[in-house]
């Protein structure tokens, strides 16, 4: 019975999971030339954001200082 429940919600979020797929590819494409993957990786697993994401690697781009 929980299986048949876990397998319906896992096919209802399908639309939105895919959603974060092409958005955290598309950070992950802007990112490479300024950050390691491991940083981006560590970044998708701290910062919640998506948008702080982005407004992240356009401030380390530009060299902004951190303070």
């Amino acid at each position: 019975m929980k299986e048949k429940g876990f397998w319906e919600g896992a096919h209802a979020a399908m639309p939105t999971a895919l959603g974060y797929v092409s958005i955290g590819l598309a950070c992950g494409i802007i990112g490479a030339p300024y950050v390691t993957p491991v940083e981006m990786g560590l970044m998708s697993l701290f910062v919640y954001a998506g948008s702080a994401q982005f407004a992240m690697l356009a401030l380390i781009a530009v060299q902004a200082p951190v303070a």
